[in-house]
């Protein structure tokens, strides 16, 4: 009986001894798994922190990418446009320059107050049609390089002024007279640069007649000479 006793006292003491060292182990393994928890947030943490840095690399790289390619894309835009400029003006000197010329008279004496047109109504050429016969004005279908002249003739003892005008702005002008009963007449020219639509006529400076016969003709000419 006491043998027996002593028995079951043994198995609970391994028992017991048992217990403590499940109880260990589990201990044991908790701190290991909280240990792996720990470092399992660390290297979280420490993943994040290099997807950031390694995403901020990258969009500064994109930035500085992003700027040289615009660069050289306006550095591109602007070469293209001044080779487009270059070609552009190449080809406007090698365009023939364009025929345009016209020639008008007068048929008849007309007397014309100060500031007024001289009107010339018989055109004998107008290529281009820059000239129109009923207003005695010249429009520039084309900028350009162009010479005009002008010649009127005078009543004895009584004077002529006149001037060749380009957009109201007077380009020369000159004074026909004689005494004693004397016909006789005058020429001016200009060169001038003008732009399309550009006008030019032939502006009474003070109350003239402009004297007309078989043999005095008043006329008004002009050429496109370059563009």
């Amino acid at each position: 009986m006491v043998r027996s006793e002593i028995k079951v006292e043994q198995m609970v003491e391994e028992m017991k001894k048992t217990k403590e060292r499940v109880a260990t182990i589990a201990t044991d393994i908790q701190q290991r798994v909280e240990n792996v928890e720990s470092n399992s947030i660390r290297l979280q943490g420490l993943i994040n922190e290099t997807l950031t840095r390694f995403g901020e690399d990258i969009s500064e790289e994109k930035n500085k990418l992003t700027a040289l390619f615009n660069k050289a894309l306006t550095r591109f835009t602007e070469d293209i446009a001044e080779e487009k400029n270059k070609l552009t003006s190449l080809a406007e000197k090698m365009t023939p320059v364009p025929v345009v010329a016209f020639n008008a008279r007068s048929s008849f004496t007309v007397s014309v107050s100060s500031g007024g047109t001289v009107v010339f109504d018989t055109v004998l050429m107008n290529e281009g049609e820059g000239y129109d016969r009923a207003t005695g004005i010249f429009t520039a279908p084309h900028n350009g390089l162009y010479y005009f002249a002008a010649h009127v003739c005078n009543e004895g003892n009584n004077a002529v002024r006149y001037a060749i005008v380009v957009d109201n702005n007077q380009i020369t002008s000159s004074t026909q007279y004689d005494i004693n009963s004397v016909y006789s007449c005058s020429s001016v020219n200009a060169v001038v640069m003008m732009k399309s639509a550009d006008r030019a006529w032939i502006k009474c400076t003070s109350g003239s007649k402009f004297y007309h016969d078989i043999y005095r003709w008043n006329s008004f000419i002009g050429s496109l000479l370059n563009r």
